[in-house]
């Protein structure tokens, strides 16, 4: 593989990891809106239009910036990089009010694309170096210095011709220490949107606090070289000795890995290890796409500082079941069944019962009427082996009953939302709704699940009972007769006998011990119903109540929690 395809390789993944990064942020942006902070918002959408319109403007330009304080040689530096006297140097200080610019670009598609850069920076003075021709000129234009103090000549030194290509974008920035507000006005929006930033100082102003200041104040996600000019003015052991200082300066005020290098522009010391490093930045685009990575990876992290990843997926189903089994105790579904179940073991005894003690139950009031479940009946006379039906009416209704809709709903809330950030769990809270109580009180008060069910066993039961009973009343009819026709001494025919014993009190035993112990198996089988018709109801009245409980608080949450994964991984995607 050539250099030229490894190079064009390399340009298409770092840009496809830009755009990723951007798509990520845009997303992460659009889902957590209504949570995250208005100042991680801001940046970030600043951080992304900006992204987006470099993309858009070139992706084959390099946009190095010098900035530095005043008399620093930032402008004698740019003149030594581009080999001509463009910017002006002067004894006067501040010297450069306005941003210039140079633009090494030898096609007409180039140079369009550079000066729509540049007006997009905010630079409307800017040079053209046609960057083929450059490399004609010779280099060094001066003899080898003898001694690192020597003068060189009048002319001033131009930098290597192979070491600067096309697609570079040098500008000199005005002072960052002047005392005029609008040179720094100027110059801060250039920095922001720099893909390499050379910070100039000198061995006088170095130790400054206000370059301190001003280094920490630059821009994280943008790569920095911070150089010692004019160190021609110092011997060797005190030029190393300020780089050693100056590296530490760099290290405690900064808060990425900064290179510090010596240059003069006077006699050309360091200035090609200078243009050498920004060339390979210029050349292999690393530079741009380094600083826009590093920039949305900061908003990436930006994003995750306010949507910590949650350790879920989603809404457990043990939550969701808890949540419903909660609010349906809370509106007294229990309660309701309990009563069903003793309404209709009341009424299966009643039906299904010996006919002779059956009609005691109906002496107990009915248990749904003391919850106000009032019965419903047709028109008419009721036929005993239909059941009622019966409408429930409000039990949610009460402080203690809205206390613990509260309650379950709050601990709900809680276990969903335990790990995320606060303006996100107001926002939960917010969505879930306010007409809870009424919407579940509606949802057992409207409803006709609440009625009775005749069991099938029931007509039987009283045909049984009838049987046993006709035969109950037959015997002691018979005996009746035998004792009193005895006591009047009247002539009475022989009883017949059936193994020995009258058929007349064998057929009064069966009558009476049979339906006894039908009575009893009736019993057993009427709280077999009873059982079965609480289930039933209970089983109705939770769906209805999970089918309010979804709409009204478990859907709402579930669309704020996906909002905030959502969320997450694209600010995970960012930041990796």
């Amino acid at each position: 593989m050539s250099i030229r395809t490894y190079d064009k390789k390399h340009k298409k993944r770092a840009n496809l990891e830009v755009k990723t990064r951007i798509e990520a942020l845009q997303e992460a942006l659009d889902a957590g809106r209504p949570w995250l902070s208005q100042r991680t918002v801001t940046h970030c959408e600043q951080r992304i239009a900006s992204a987006r319109t470099r993309i858009k403007l070139s992706l084959d330009h390099t946009v190095v910036v010098l900035a530095g304080t005043t008399g620093s040689g930032k402008s004698s530096l740019l003149n030594t990089m581009a080999g001509r006297d463009i910017a002006h140097v002067s004894a006067k200080r501040p010297t450069t009010s306005q941003p210039v610019a140079v633009v090494w670009d030898a096609t007409e598609s180039g140079q369009s694309e550079a000066a729509d850069m540049v007006n997009w920076l905010g630079v409307r003075n800017h040079h053209v170096i046609d960057a083929p021709q450059q490399r004609k000129a010779a280099w060094p234009p001066w003899r080898p210095a003898t001694s690192p103090v020597q003068e060189p000549p009048s002319a001033t030194p131009r930098t290597a011709p192979h070491m600067l290509r096309s697609g570079l974008v040098l500008i000199d920035l005005p002072d960052m220490d002047s005392l005029q507000e609008e040179h720094r006005t100027v110059a801060q929006p250039i920095i922001d949107r720099a893909d390499l930033i050379i910070w100039v100082t000198d061995p006088q102003k170095y130790a400054d606090a206000t370059l301190h200041n001003q280094l920490a104040r630059l821009p994280h996600a943008t790569e920095t070289i911070v150089v010692l000019n004019h160190s021609d003015r110092l011997d060797p052991q005190d030029r190393e000795g300020c780089l050693a200082d100056l590296r530490r300066l760099v290290r405690e005020h900064t808060h990425t890995r900064t290179r510090v290098m010596a240059t003069s522009a006077t006699t050309g010391l360091g200035v090609v290890d200078l243009a050498s490093v920004v060339d390979l930045a210029a050349g292999r685009r690393a530079a741009l796409a380094g600083t826009l990575n590093n920039q949305l990876r900061e908003c990436g992290e930006m994003l995750l500082s306010d949507t910590p990843p949650s350790h879920t997926t989603g809404i457990p189903e043990s939550t969701r079941e808890t949540l419903v089994d909660s609010l349906s105790h809370a509106i007294g579904v229990n309660t309701i069944c309990g009563a069903v179940r003793q309404s209709a073991l009341r009424h299966s005894h009643a039906v299904s019962g010996w006919p002779l003690t059956a009609w005691i139950s109906t002496l107990r009031k009915d248990p749904l009427r003391s919850l106000g479940v009032r019965p419903w009946r047709t028109q008419g006379e009721r036929n005993v082996n239909e059941p009622p039906t019966v409408r429930g009416q409000a039990l949610s209704s009460g402080p203690h009953a809205q206390a613990r809709i509260d309650m379950a709903v709050r601990s709900f809330l809680e276990t969903v939302t335990a790990p995320g950030p606060p303006r996100w769990q107001e926002q939960v809270h917010q969505a879930v709704d306010e007409d809870l109580s009424d919407a579940l009180d509606g949802a057992i008060s409207n409803t006709d699940v609440i009625a009775l069910r005749p069991a099938p066993w029931w007509r039987g039961a009283v045909w049984v009972h009838k049987v046993f009973l006709m035969g109950l009343i037959i015997g002691m009819g018979w005996l009746s007769f035998l004792a009193v026709a005895a006591y009047l001494q009247l002539p009475v025919p022989n009883t017949p006998a059936w193994m020995g014993f009258p058929i007349p009190t064998v057929i009064t035993v069966i009558g009476a011990a049979g339906g006894v112990v039908f009575a009893l198996l009736c019993r057993a089988m009427s709280w077999v119903y009873a059982q079965g018709q609480a289930r039933r109801v209970y089983r109705q009245l939770r769906s209805h109540v999970h089918a309010v409980t979804s709409v009204r608080v478990i859907e709402p949450v579930e669309a704020l929690v996906e909002s905030r994964e959502q969320c997450s991984v694209a600010a995970l995607i960012a930041a990796r």
